[in-house]
């Protein structure tokens, strides 16, 4: 199971992320106090699942959502709270670090991205070495005694 442990969480994270919360709740109050209990078994199945950096990872953006969560309830009030106009937004970018923590975690994934940026690095050492730095003539010093060098 630990080996399978971040594709588990991967699709939990999707899962909780997709799910039609207001198809269970009919009060949409309490839709964000259902995410927030989903964000915390996200947390603990991270926590008994894999002590790796990935898993930690996810489990400290999973409560930085709980955090953002309580901050939409508690300006429940205010539709014109920044917490709760870019809810979506914030949402969506938690999911998508997650899934790429995730997927650098798997060692085929880690081993082919370390691939594509060896082959980007060389690419840029060598246009370096091929086209060097030339310095230009505009100098803020007074060079007229190394000018005759």
């Amino acid at each position: 199971m630990k080996r399978n442990a971040a594709l588990v969480v991967a699709f939990l994270c999707l899962l909780a992320f997709v799910m039609p919360w207001g198809a269970f709740v009919s009060d949409p109050f309490y839709i964000h106090t259902w995410s927030i209990f989903a964000s915390t078994l996200i947390v603990i199945t991270c926590n008994r699942l894999s002590a790796a950096l990935w898993s930690s990872l996810i489990q400290i953006s999973e409560c930085i959502c709980i955090i953002y969560q309580a901050n939409v309830i508690f300006n429940w009030d205010n539709q014109y709270d920044a917490y709760y106009i870019y809810h979506d937004a914030f949402m969506l970018g938690v999911l998508i670090l997650e899934l790429l923590f995730i997927a650098v975690s798997i060692r085929k994934i880690s081993a082919a991205i370390d691939e594509v940026t060896g082959h980007i690095r060389r690419a840029f050492l060598s246009f370096v070495c091929i086209y060097p730095i030339e310095y230009g003539h505009f100098s803020m010093h007074d060079n007229s005694e190394c000018a005759k060098c």
